[in-house]
């Protein structure tokens, strides 16, 4: 119990813990486990939004291209992660 709790906080409370859950969403499970979480930087224009690179970035067959920028919005205590585009 205090596994899967730690776990949801991890994913939900956390700006990378967001994003890997984000990476594990879209597809990629593997890669949310192993990948690094690069740059974390504050966005200044939103003060809650915070922007991430991948390293080795999650590959999309469909679009040919690697999904390196993430990112994560908060929302109240929560954070949400989300893929940003190439670049």
């Amino acid at each position: 119990m205090l596994v899967a709790a730690s776990l949801v906080g991890y994913l939900f409370l956390t700006p990378s813990g967001a994003v890997r859950l984000a990476v594990l969403v879209s597809g990629h499970p593997v890669k949310a486990l192993t990948v690094r979480v690069l740059g974390q930087k504050k966005s200044e224009q939103s003060p809650g939004r915070q922007s991430f690179l991948l390293s080795p970035a999650p590959y999309e067959p469909v679009t040919d291209i690697q999904l390196k920028n993430w990112v994560a919005v908060r929302h109240g205590i929560f954070y949400l992660g989300s893929y940003y585009g190439y670049g």
